[in-house]
């Protein structure tokens, strides 16, 4: 767990237990440790459903208001129950209904995207989620993303410097977030869900998993064993090399570009090949961090695709010197202001 405040940041890493026995431990940790002293009963249970529809569906564009009431009437007092007991239902039924919603709004947009808009009407999109109410029906759904496709339509056409189909871009801009949202696990939906109780208490505290925890302690020790190099997923489904770290391995032994696209890894000099096209980030940048001293091996693709090569590289230590903090002070006049 870890609280982010106004005097620091506390962290708990815990063993590798069961979700269950996860569950129950967070809940006497919160009731016993937590600063606010405040018990889990239903006050917390409804501001941590709320959260969590919430994390899932902040411009209320998946969801029906229908979901939402029988989600309502079935759990909005009872997660607080659940957590003491060490169980999630309430989590994967709701993350189930999303997928589901996910899917079909993917589908919808898809189709929308060919229509024949109008741009002569004058009409409004809400882009304040606290201004904006779930869709009561299938029709006012549809009326919403007709506007949402038309408005994202209008942004990318004004766009110069893009070189790609405004409509395939947007198409496949909703079919990459859908498979995103498909290759969430269980891990994710558990982590989500634990913090949307624990921020229930105060926006400041947080449950991590093991990946998320090993995460935090890398942003915040400035330093990880890899190859030095940001990734990004795009929305065909490949991995993408945004930035190479000055002075990490990848710079200093070359061999990859900003904007190759990561198509395959292997470990070590004779392991064989993992597609990972279409994998998850996270799962894809498990595979390339490794112990400083070992080889990774990278099938890389060209921006223009045109080329595959090979690079080898061995993993080093290496230091996120740019995410450090930083501080200056200019003067202007009299004035000093510090940064």
């Amino acid at each position: 767990i870890r609280d982010i405040g106004v005097t620091g940041v506390q962290t708990c890493a815990l063993p590798i237990w069961s979700e269950k026995t996860v569950s129950r431990l967070i809940a006497k940790l919160m009731q016993r440790d937590h600063l606010s002293r405040k018990p889990l009963d239903d006050k917390i249970s409804q501001r941590a459903f709320d959260m969590y529809v919430k994390m899932l569906d902040p411009m209320k564009v998946y969801f029906l208001q229908s979901d939402i009431d029988e989600f309502s009437s079935k759990w909005r007092e009872s997660i607080d129950d659940n957590m003491k007991k060490g169980e999630y239902e309430i989590a994967f039924e709701i993350f189930s209904r999303f997928l589901d919603r996910v899917n079909e709004r993917s589908q919808l947009a898809v189709e929308l995207v060919d229509s024949d808009f109008d741009y002569s009407l004058d009409e409004e999109i809400a882009t304040d989620q606290d201004d904006v109410t779930f869709a009561a029906n299938e029709d006012e759904v549809k009326d919403r993303w007709r506007k949402r496709i038309k408005y994202n339509l209008m942004v990318l056409k004004n766009d110069k410097d893009s070189k790609t189909d405004p409509k395939e871009k947007l198409k496949k801009r909703y079919e990459a977030y859908a498979k995103r949202m498909q290759q969430t696990d269980n891990g994710d939906v558990v982590e989500m869900y634990v913090t949307a109780i624990t921020t229930s208490f105060d926006p400041h505290t947080a449950y991590m998993s093991k990946e998320s925890f090993e995460n935090f302690l890398i942003s915040m020790s400035l330093k990880l064993e890899g190859i030095g190099a940001t990734l990004q997923a795009d929305d065909d489904g490949y991995t993408v090399i945004k930035r190479i770290v000055v002075g990490g391995a990848a710079d200093k032994q070359g061999g990859l570009k900003v904007e190759d696209k990561i198509v395959g890894v292997a470990q070590g000099e004779d392991g064989e090949f993992v597609d990972v096209i279409g994998m998850k980030l996270d799962d894809v940048v498990q595979k390339i961090r490794g112990k400083s001293g070992t080889t990774v091996r990278l099938q890389a693709m060209s921006e223009d695709g045109n080329d595959i090569k090979t690079v080898n590289i061995v993993r080093e230590k290496i230091k996120l010197e740019d995410s450090a903090a930083q501080g200056a002070i200019f003067e202007e006049g009299p004035y000093k202001v510090g940064v």
